[in-house]
C-alpha cells in the first residue's frame, strides 16, 4: 500500500484513502506537488517525490501552514522588529511579515534555524542559503518546486526586487507562488480575493510586469 503524505510521514498526515496503486499515488502527488505532498509506502519508505529533494517538499509544505497561519490571524506587511520565524506566537508580537522573511520562515521550519532573532533574513538571505548549500539557478526554464525566486528589473543590480518560493506550474505554465509581497497577498483580500477561503499558494505568470522579471533561483539542497 501507498500514502500521500506530508514530507515528515507523521501519524494524521496521510491524505485521503491508501493506494494500492503505486502510479496512481505519484500522479496524485504531482498534482499536488505545491503543497509538498509526497508518496511512502507501508513500511515508511519515502517511494516518491515530484520536487528535486525533501528538503524543497518540507519548505513548500512549510510555506503553505506560514500562509495559512498569516492568513487567519491578521497578519500585515512590513519588516518585523522580531525574525517572524521565532516571533510567532509571542504575546507582543507585532504580526508583520515582508517577502523575504516568508522565505526566511519557511526555511527556519524546514530545519534552517540559525537564523538572527532580530530582524529576520533579509540582505542575509542570500549568503544564508548559498552557505546552506543551496544550487542557484540561472535558467527560468529549470525551475522546480522549491525554488526560491528572485525578481526585478534585468539592469538593477543585487539584491533584487522581490522574492517568492516558486511551487510549480498550471496546466496554463503559470507559476505557483507562496508571496508575503504585499498585506493583500497575505490576507488574500483585493485582487486575491478568490483565495481567501483556500489560501496560497496563488497562480499567476512568473514574470508579472517588467519590474518583476526573472533574475535568478536558488534550489533547496538534496539530502545525501
Amino acid at each position: 500500500m501507498y500514502y500521500l503524505t506530508s514530507p515528515y510521514n507523521k501519524e494524521g498526515d496521510r491524505i485521503g484513502a491508501p493506494y494500492e496503486s503505486l502510479e496512481k499515488a505519484k500522479e496524485d502527488a504531482k498534482k499536488n506537488e505545491r503543497f509538498g505532498y509526497v508518496v511512502y509506502d507501508s513500511e515508511g519508505k519515502l517511494v516518491y517525490n515530484p520536487t528535486t529533494s525533501l528538503k524543497a517538499s518540507e519548505i513548500l509544505y512549510q510555506a503553505r501552514i506560514i500562509a495559512d497561519y498569516m492568513r487567519k490571524n491578521g497578519y500585515s506587511y512590513g519588516h518585523a522588529s522580531i525574525n517572524p520565524a521565532i516571533a510567532k506566537g509571542m504575546p507582543d508580537c507585532d504580526k508583520l511579515c515582508s517577502c523575504d522573511r516568508l522565505v526566511g520562515w519557511a526555511l527556519y521550519n524546514a530545519g534552517f534555524t540559525d537564523q538572527p532573532y532580530l530582524h529576520g533574513l533579509t540582505d542575509e538571505l542570500i549568503p544564508f542559503m548559498l552557505r546552506h548549500g543551496f544550487t542557484e539557478i540561472t535558467d527560468m526554464n529549470e525551475l522546480m518546486p522549491g525554488d526560491v525566486i528572485y525578481v526585478g528589473y534585468r539592469d538593477q543590480p543585487a539584491p533584487y526586487g522581490h522574492v517568492f518560493i516558486h511551487a510549480g506550474r498550471s496546466a496554463q505554465n503559470d507559476c505557483y507562488r507562496y508571496d508575503a509581497g504585499s498585506v493583500d497577498r497575505i490576507r488574500c483580500i483585493g485582487i486575491y480575493e478568490a483565495y481567501n477561503q483556500s489560501g496560497q499558494p496563488f497562480c499567476q505568470p512568473l514574470e508579472l510586469s517588467e519590474k518583476a522579471l526573472f533574475r535568478i533561483a536558488y534550489r533547496p539542497p538534496t539530502e545525501k
